[in-house]
């Protein structure tokens, strides 16, 4: 996996992503569970841990599925802590385009200090390294309350499209380069 330095104040800290394993079950769940995760998701709802753990052991295994952690280390002692996850999934698309949808969740504490779009550009190098084809766009759907969010998916090339289904759809071409 890729690391990518941030100057973070007078220290440096450093974000990358990692392929999640089966240990990071209970990580997913709990930052999905957290209150401004439940309001500004689709569903409205906290995931029962039976349902999670069942949809998270399949996601693990699933082509169209991949699951990534955010982390952080600082340059005083490389201990590398676990801050947010990025899940992209390929879904059904209406124009038989290879059509992937993305999702970020970020803890509070690191949000607004660049680490998010730091990490969303490098889990997307990540993600299409790990693709067996083109693909022909990633979208994110994004709830018109959450700006943070909005200004994190464009800041990484995303450009809005539609408004009409109560949330924004930000969508990315596989031309753009994340990281120039």
């Amino acid at each position: 996996m890729e690391t990518q330095k941030i100057e973070h104040g007078n220290s440096g800290v450093s974000v990358s992503v990692r392929r999640a394993v089966s240990s990071d079950v209970d990580f997913f769940r709990n930052l999905r569970n957290l209150p401004e995760a439940v309001e500004l998701s689709e569903s409205k709802q906290k995931v029962a841990a039976e349902d999670h753990e069942l949809w998270f052991k399949e996601a693990l295994l699933s082509s169209n599925i991949r699951l990534f952690v955010l982390q952080t280390s600082y340059a005083a002692n490389h201990q590398k802590t676990d801050i947010g996850f990025l899940r992209f999934e390929s879904r059904e698309h209406e124009q038989d385009e290879s059509v992937w949808f993305v999702s970020i969740v970020l803890l509070a504490a690191y949000r607004g200090k660049g680490v998010g779009r730091r990490a969303l550009l490098l889990a997307i190098k990540e993600w299409e390294a790990s693709l067996h084809g083109p693909h022909d766009a990633l979208i994110a759907r994004v709830h018109p309350q959450n700006h943070a969010s909005r200004r994190l998916f464009e800041g990484a090339g995303f450009m809005e499209v539609d408004q009409s289904s109560g949330f924004l759809t930000l969508r990315r071409h596989q031309l753009q380069d994340p990281i120039n």
